[in-house]
């Protein structure tokens, strides 16, 4: 793969310029230019950075008081495709596989729904073996019943099939990762047709459905110009829900010793995502405490608006993938997040 290697700007080699130049933009209720964005990706983590992120947190119309907890129920594992990054990945032998029978996934999400929650992701690997017809019957037990935010986080569907999601019920479908550099989307998509998720993303428009799209943040290679240019194509797209995910190096991954993601990478692009893209969704996994623990408050504080919860931690799997759920648990840790969440937007 040819690597363009982006050079240092000006503003990056002067953060006390960089700051007088951000200020003045959000003071002014502008979006600071370019230059000074991709500047403050490139910033290393020191002081400097905590004063010019300390603007975008008290910039008040950055903020999002309506933040919420959004479950994420996967309902199948088994994958086909070969992403770098992913557990799921279809050579991992190190993960125990399941797929969920669709009664038991009507069955958690009213379990979810009678906790109150209206905003549900259904995702799964991009699995072949999952019948099309069974995800359209979830999908309109769910919808037709109660008001449900729905999203489908299950890969790439022909435009008949988004369609037929979008007259089933389905609110929005979600497809994964960075859009701005083909070079680098087929690096950690390998037989992966970048075309493909273009014409994707067009596809879920024309059904009628919105986008949402997960964007994984610190995978090696990744270039500050880079993530700058995903914020503006959300930003053109008019993308509904941005989920942006913490990269944590996977058990049995090619990059399973690669380093895990920068707490202060992961604030620059919330803060970026949220000035170029007022009106979005921008949900923060909960794992993200995995490696950063309180980081949720910074999160929300600086412009995210949801946190995202994988209820799969609570399936308890034997080797033959027989599964069940461990209710009690993962409902007092969803009441926890709540309370974070509640804290952050005091």
């Amino acid at each position: 793969m040819c690597m363009v290697v982006w050079e240092h700007t000006f503003f990056s080699e002067m953060p006390d310029i960089l700051y007088h130049n951000i200020n003045q933009f959000l003071k002014n209720n502008q979006v600071p230019d370019e230059r000074s964005l991709i500047s403050l990706m490139e910033l290393p983590e020191n002081n400097q950075l905590g004063r010019i992120l300390n603007l975008f947190i008290e910039n008040n119309r950055l903020r999002k008081t309506e933040s919420q907890l959004i479950p994420k129920l996967s309902f199948t594992n088994h994958c086909s495709r070969h992403c770098l990054f992913c557990t799921l990945r279809q050579h991992n032998k190190k993960i125990k596989r399941y797929r969920l029978k669709p009664e038991d996934i009507i069955y958690l999400s009213w379990q979810i729904i009678n906790m109150g929650y209206r905003t549900l992701i259904l995702q799964a690997g991009h699995d072949v073996n999952f019948p099309f017809v069974q995800i359209i019957q979830v999908i309109e037990n769910l919808s037709k019943q109660v008001d449900l935010k729905l999203i489908l986080s299950a890969g790439e569907f022909s435009f008949d099939q988004f369609a037929a999601l979008r007259r089933a019920g389905l609110d929005s479908c979600m497809l994964s990762e960075s859009i701005a550099d083909p070079d680098l989307f087929r690096r950690y998509h390998p037989y992966t047709s970048y075309l493909h998720r273009i014409r994707a993303m067009e596809w879920i428009h024309s059904s009628g459905l919105s986008v949402s799209i997960t964007n994984r943040i610190g995978l090696p290679y990744q270039l500050a110009n880079t993530l700058y240019g995903d914020a503006m194509i959300f930003k053109q797209i008019g993308i509904d829900l941005i989920a942006l995910e913490p990269f944590i190096p996977g058990i049995g991954t090619p990059l399973e010793k690669a380093n895990p993601v920068p707490l202060s990478l992961m604030l620059k692009m919330i803060a970026i995502c949220r000035l170029l893209n007022p009106d979005s969704t921008i949900t923060i996994s909960s794992e993200i405490e995995q490696i950063f623990e309180g980081s949720i408050e910074e999160c929300i504080k600086i412009g995210a608006n949801a946190i995202s919860f994988p209820l799969e931690k609570f399936y308890v799997i034997d080797e033959s993938g027989n599964y069940k759920f461990d209710m009690k648990p993962m409902e007092e840790m969803m009441n926890q997040y709540k309370l974070q969440i509640e804290s952050a937007n005091d």
